[in-house]
């Protein structure tokens, strides 16, 4: 984050960091980004950040920049430099996707001081913690739990050189999926309201805070246990109780059906029941959650 620009007011200003951005978009996660860039710039003066896009938006305003042109991967090169990000995203789709593109675009592109900051996929949370100390709160989208997509896409590999690397990236992001949702728990902040939704729904939210300090993935392995939380063991908390009685007494209940009737973020309970899982209480078919007996 750059030094505060002078005249701008942090609570009039939003950031979103995507992996990829286009006003033509051309595939359903490109039309969700894009209206939700929309929804907020409608309400705020919204900055919009992609590896190839830099783009300001606002009431009344709208300013793209020209994209960086050194920044998108070309060549051998190019993709070997993107190695050295990985300590910055913790993730391999981060690395490829984003790699030093990305980051030199948030460079050039971020600026003073913002409402909210809004980081949108689970490959690219490891930038939270850097964009803390500019934003009031920093959210993490996981509109799709991205580690359940690579197990699924692991188990039908057709050789070892491409299941290896895609069990290691589920490790990776179930580690940041894990420690971006134990960052705020329940009743954390929510995105500045545009037409009174929330625009990252679905997604891990955490606060600001302090500079530094690393995110709770304690260095546990897959499925979420490295929160960096210590104490009594997962599922004997109340929430955890609570989901574990609504899935025993609604067999095929859907995580956001579930936090409605708990009255919490969904956020928490993408934590949760991933670890009952882990541990033999429920099972997952589709989008809903059965008790294991049921099976």
């Amino acid at each position: 984050m750059n030094e505060q620009t002078p005249g701008r007011r942090g609570s009039d200003r939003c950031l979103l960091v995507t992996k990829e951005f286009s006003t033509t978009p051309t595939s359903g996660g490109m039309l969700r980004t894009l209206a939700m860039f929309e929804q907020l710039s409608a309400h705020y003066e919204t900055t919009v950040i992609s590896p190839d896009n830099i783009l300001i938006a606002g009431p009344g305003n709208s300013r793209p920049t020209r994209p960086s042109s050194w920044g998108v991967a070309r060549g051998l090169s190019e993709k070997v430099r993107n190695t050295t990000t990985f300590q910055r995203y913790r993730s391999i789709s981060g690395v490829r996707i984003g790699g030093r593109a990305l980051l030199a675009n948030l460079r050039r592109g971020a600026s003073g001081h913002y409402r909210a900051g809004i980081v949108d996929h689970t490959c690219l949370a490891g930038l939270a913690g850097g964009l803390a100390t500019g934003c009031d709160q920093v959210l993490v989208s996981m509109h799709n739990i991205e580690s359940d997509l690579m197990e699924q896409r692991a188990k039908v590999a057709a050789s070892a050189v491409t299941w290896i690397p895609m069990a290691v990236e589920t490790r990776l992001l179930r580690r940041l999926e894990a420690a971006a949702a134990a960052l705020d728990g329940v009743g954390g902040g929510s995105a500045p309201a545009a037409s009174g939704s929330t625009p990252a729904t679905g997604g891990a939210s955490r606060r600001r805070r302090r500079a530094g300090a690393r995110p709770a993935d304690g260095g546990g392995g897959a499925g979420g246990s490295g929160t960096g939380r210590r104490g009594r063991p997962r599922g004997s908390g109340t929430r955890s109780k609570q989901a574990l009685e609504l899935v025993r007494s609604r067999p095929g209940i859907s995580i956001p059906e579930m936090a409605q009737e708990m009255g919490i973020q969904q956020n928490y309970l993408y934590r949760v029941l991933p670890a009952l899982q882990k541990d033999g209480l429920v099972r997952k078919e589709g989008r809903g959650w059965h008790p294991l007996e049921a099976a």
